[in-house]
């Protein structure tokens, strides 16, 4: 049998048909199917962590922000407790009484040249307490 110089024989299958695997090409588009869904899962996950860290760090401002916020209301807060505890406190002090002025139980007197003048029979709590 005269063969050309460049003739391969062709494969066969077990029944003697040409085989249809030309050198392994299934096997080649299955691992460059598979090394294309591994690069595109892992560009995915990239780009998925760049938001959440990105989203972490927009959260983390928006945080201090209102920590801030809180801290500046809690001692506003406690100021207006410490003056409402003083003011509580100091309610019922009498005023000091202005010159020439007396009280004698509850009513407030006022010195005249010749006597005392009754100012309010008893409705002076600022005064005399």
């Amino acid at each position: 049998m005269d063969e050309p110089e460049n003739y391969k024989p062709s494969r066969r299958n077990h029944r003697g048909e040409p085989d249809r695997t030309t050198d392994g090409l299934a096997f080649k588009i299955a691992a460059g199917i598979i090394l294309g869904l591994g690069t595109l899962w892992m560009v995915r996950e990239i780009v998925y962590r760049y938001r959440v860290s990105a989203a972490m760090e927009q959260l983390n401002q928006k945080m201090a922000i209102a920590v801030q916020e809180s801290r500046a209301q809690s001692a506003e807060f406690d100021q207006r407790a410490a003056r409402s505890r003083y003011e509580a406190k100091h309610a019922n002090d009498a005023l000091p009484l202005p010159t020439n002025y007396r009280c004698i139980g509850k009513q407030l007197l006022r010195r005249l040249p010749n006597g005392w003048e009754q100012i309010t029979d008893g409705s002076a709590p600022r005064y005399c307490k």
